[in-house]
């Protein structure tokens, strides 16, 4: 689904558009802030959206796609916010972040072709979660992170084909619901942590495997 500044549509004969197309997605509608989600189905209007994660006060910030990840003033502050980041030639919602008291607390990215990009958040009060997407809709990655201890506890991520290119399994003890079985290894492999050990590389599927690195494994 497409999302975009309301200010980059067009009126032509009553119909709002977007390159001279009638427009269909959702249209963020305000200057500095957000004030309303519209729902507009081949140009009409049809409604209001309450797809977005934070409360007010909804800020809106235009940038390049290339420049998304730098911090707005407020991190580290007392300040709560719902940040949105629209690129600036397209108008394209490329990011929509939700900071308490100053902490990051939930982010949504978005390719500006409005195919999710990436989610992150906290699962509880310190394990942080992300995943990320090609825009092939391939999954890109997923991990999850304990904040406090600045502890990777799980990850793994995949090529644009779908082949498995590093995986860093739970450690034992610790219940992660995703399951990599059936994933077939890329030609370039990272594995890691003391889980890995012989009879895991025996279940594995790796005849595409060139190159595998190891890093503090149980072998």
């Amino acid at each position: 689904m497409l999302r975009i500044s309301y200010n980059y549509l067009k009126d032509k004969d009553g119909l709002l558009t977007r390159n001279g197309v009638p427009f269909t997605g959702l249209a963020y509608e305000g200057d500095d802030r957000v004030e309303r989600i519209l729902e507009v189905q081949e140009g009409r209007l049809v409604g209001v959206s309450n797809d977005w994660i934070g409360s007010p006060p909804r800020l809106k910030r235009k940038e390049s796609e290339d420049e998304i990840y730098e911090l707005p003033e407020y991190r580290d502050t007392d300040f709560s916010v719902t940040d949105y980041v629209f690129d600036d030639r397209t108008g394209s919602l490329l990011e929509e972040s939700v900071y308490r008291n100053g902490r990051s607390k939930e982010h949504r990215f978005w390719y500006c072709s409005g195919l999710p990009s990436a989610i992150a958040g906290y699962r509880q009060d310190c394990l942080w979660e992300t995943n990320h997407w090609f825009e092939n809709r391939q999954v890109e990655s997923y991990q999850l992170f304990n904040s406090d201890r600045s502890d990777i506890l799980f990850g793994v991520s995949y090529d644009k084909s779908g082949r498995l290119r590093d995986w860093e399994p739970p450690a034992l003890g610790l219940s992660v619901d995703y399951q990599i079985e059936g994933s077939v290894a890329s030609s370039d492999l990272i594995l890691s942590g003391e889980v890995i050990d012989r009879d895991v590389l025996n279940k594995m599927s790796l005849e595409h495997v060139e190159y595998l690195t190891l890093y503090n494994t149980g072998i």
